[in-house]
């Protein structure tokens, strides 16, 4: 794989992985929520939509992890090109 491809895969991919945190972050927080608390329950509130936070923070984290991933192989594209200007130089 050339540098540029590496570079530009791994820019794609924080660009991608941004959008869709992005999108997440912005179904999670449009959960409406409601107090219902009853005396006696402990749980002070609960969600009043059909979007599943549990499954929402899990996209999260996957998001989060694909753009650390990407983020890796911008840095590693830096460095094997900084090495190669080393060298020539």
């Amino acid at each position: 794989m050339e540098i540029n491809s590496a570079l530009n895969a791994g820019l794609q991919g924080i660009q991608n992985s941004r959008q869709q945190l992005d999108q997440t972050a912005a179904e999670i927080a449009g959960v409406a929520v409601t107090d219902s608390r009853q005396p006696g329950d402990s749980q002070s509130s609960r969600p009043a939509s059909d979007v599943n936070v549990a499954e929402k923070l899990i996209e999260l984290r996957e998001q989060e992890l694909a753009f650390k991933a990407s983020v890796e192989v911008v840095r590693s594209a830096d460095q094997v090109l900084s090495e190669f200007v080393d060298d020539i130089v």
